[in-house]
C-alpha cells in the first residue's frame, strides 16, 4: 500500500492509498445482514489511519447487472455467503510467497455462524445484556454479532494471526470497569479468542456495546507494522531492520502489543476462550 501524495504522507497527513482494499458482498447474502458485514470491514479503517491512510478499506455490494463481474474471479475480494449448517466463518488469503503481498481473499461466511455467536453471547453476556436471554435474538443484536465475526475474519485476510496472548495483558479487575472497557476494551486484539466479556456483571453498569470487541491497540499496531509506507525500506532486508527496531522499541514498553499465537503452547498466557491476567479469578 502506497500513498497517492507521498510528500503529504511523510509530513504526517492522512492520505488515500493508490489502491484501496475493496471487499464485495455476495449478491446471495440476505439483505438485512449486508450493512453489518460492511461494518465488519470498515471497522478496520481506524487501524489503517494509524498507518497513515484514509479510505484505505471498504466494502461494496457486488454488481448484479455487470456480465464481466464474477464472484469466483481472483481479481476480486469477496465475502461469500454459504447457506450451510457449518457453525463457522473463515478468512483465508492468497499471497505472493516471494514478497508477502496479499493478493486476494474470498471470505467464507457460513449461515450457521449465527448459531455460534448466539450461543456464545447468551452464555457470556446474558448476565448483563437482557436481550441475550432468549432463543432468538432480534436483528439488531444479531447484526452486531455478525459484524464482530466478520471483523475477526477480515483481520485474517489482512495478514493477522490469532493473538491468544492479547487478553492476558488486561487486569481482571479492569474487566468490570466501565471506563476502562469503553476506552480500551476487554482485549487488545479482536484476533484473540476472547469473544465477549463474561467477567462484567450487571451491577457494573457496562453498556452492551462495550461487551463486544472492536479494533483495539494491538490490531492498530499490527496493521501499522504491516502497511505503513517506509520509503527508506526499499528492499526487504532494509525494511526488516527498520521494523525490528520499531518493534523492540514499542513492545518493550507496551505488553499489550505483544503477539502470542496458538503455536506458542508452552506459554500459559496463550489460552483460548479466556479473559484477563488470571484465568481462574476471571
Amino acid at each position: 500500500m502506497q500513498p497517492k501524495d507521498k510528500d503529504a504522507y511523510l509530513n504526517g497527513q492522512l492520505c488515500e492509498p493508490v489502491r484501496p482494499i475493496v471487499y464485495y458482498i455476495d449478491p446471495s447474502t440476505p439483505k438485512k445482514w449486508i450493512r453489518y458485514l460492511k461494518q465488519g470491514v470498515t471497522d478496520w479503517k481506524i487501524a489503517f489511519e494509524h498507518a497513515g491512510f484514509k479510505n484505505a478499506i471498504m466494502a461494496k455490494e457486488a454488481p448484479i447487472d455487470d456480465s464481466s463481474w464474477n464472484i469466483d474471479d481472483a481479481a476480486h475480494n469477496v465475502i461469500v455467503y454459504k447457506p450451510s449448517t457449518i457453525t463457522n466463518a473463515s478468512g483465508p488469503n492468497v499471497h505472493d510467497p516471494r514478497t508477502g503481498e496479499i493478493l486476494e481473499t474470498h471470505i467464507n461466511w457460513y449461515h450457521n455462524v449465527m448459531k455460534l455467536v448466539h450461543d456464545w453471547y447468551l452464555v457470556q453476556a446474558g448476565a448483563v445484556d437482557t436481550r441475550a436471554r432468549k432463543p432468538v435474538f432480534d436483528d439488531t443484536l444479531m447484526g452486531q454479532l455478525i459484524r464482530y465475526a466478520m471483523s475477526h475474519e477480515v483481520g485474517h485476510t489482512l495478514g493477522l494471526r490469532h493473538n491468544f496472548g492479547a487478553s492476558s495483558s488486561v487486569p481482571v479487575d479492569s474487566l468490570r470497569s466501565k471506563n476502562y472497557l469503553h476506552r480500551i476494551g476487554h482485549s487488545p486484539s479482536i484476533m484473540d479468542y476472547s469473544r465477549f466479556n463474561y467477567v462484567a456483571q450487571a451491577e457494573d453498569g457496562v453498556p452492551p456495546e462495550d461487551l463486544i470487541p472492536g479494533i483495539p491497540a494491538y490490531d492498530c499496531w499490527a496493521i501499522e507494522w504491516g502497511y505503513r509506507w517506509f520509503p527508506e525500506g526499499e528492499t526487504r532486508d532494509a525494511e526488516r531492520i527498520l521494523l525490528d527496531k520499531w518493534v523492540m522499541a514499542r513492545t518493550s514498553r507496551h505488553p499489550e502489543l505483544r503477539l502470542d499465537t496458538e503455536t506458542d503452547q508452552d506459554d500459559p498466557r496463550n489460552q483460548s476462550e479466556d479473559l484477563g491476567d488470571n484465568a481462574m479469578k476471571a
